[in-house]
């Protein structure tokens, strides 16, 4: 399963390539689906978000990751059913407690009787199946800034609206690190980016 990443600021996480960075991302995911990636800061970097993509032969679905919730994907077995079946989290404790959140989605796939239908399939069966009913675009990134960024994404696919390319001008004085955003570019973040909330920099950071 995915993160909820929001309200950070990244800097240089790996720097620019051209400049001497590396091709890394500022933050970079192995698979996962169901990740919302929100009201932050990315700057300097040659890659905002990676997604590395565990789609099948059947376009942007990821077949990869379906196969993988019910250890039926060879190449990547984690005893994901074990796990859930040890905390029995297709409870209503759990069914309450994941409501509202990026990860409800999850019982879209993983119920009680999905899981025993997909383990009784056959290898031919549940690869068709997964290219009919695996996720795809389920990575949300939205209402981020990104400045001096020259590739957002990379990878695989994911849900990409309401970002804001923006030039450092919007921001007091970021060549001495000070990215709070100036009056100017708070009302183009707001226009751009609806519900953005200015990050609270007097709380960031290490203490002492």
């Amino acid at each position: 399963m995915g993160a909820e990443i929001y309200g950070n600021l990244f800097v240089r996480a790996a720097g620019i390539e051209s400049d001497g960075g590396t091709s890394q991302a500022a933050v970079m995911h192995h698979g996962v689906q169901f990740s919302h990636i929100y009201n932050n800061i990315f700057a300097d970097t040659s890659v905002a978000f990676r997604f590395v993509d565990w789609r099948g032969s059947h376009g942007i679905q990821q077949e990869g990751w379906f196969l993988w919730l019910f250890d039926r994907n060879a190449d990547r077995l984690h005893e994901s059913v074990q796990k859930m079946r040890a905390v029995d989290f297709d409870s209503q404790l759990w069914r309450t407690h994941y409501a509202g959140t990026i990860w409800e989605n999850l019982y879209t796939y993983a119920t009680s009787d999905k899981i025993a239908k997909m383990q009784s399939m056959s290898d031919k069966d549940i690869r068709k199946e997964a290219a009919k009913t695996a996720p795809k675009d389920s990575n949300e990134v939205n209402g981020n800034l990104f400045v001096s960024i020259p590739h957002i994404t990379s990878g695989g696919s994911c849900n990409l609206h309401d970002n804001l390319e923006a030039d450092p001008s919007l921001f007091k004085d970021p060549e001495h690190d000070d990215w709070e955003l100036t009056a100017e570019g708070l009302e183009l973040v707001g226009a751009e980016c609806p519900g953005f909330e200015p990050l609270p920099f007097s709380s960031m950071g290490r203490e002492g």
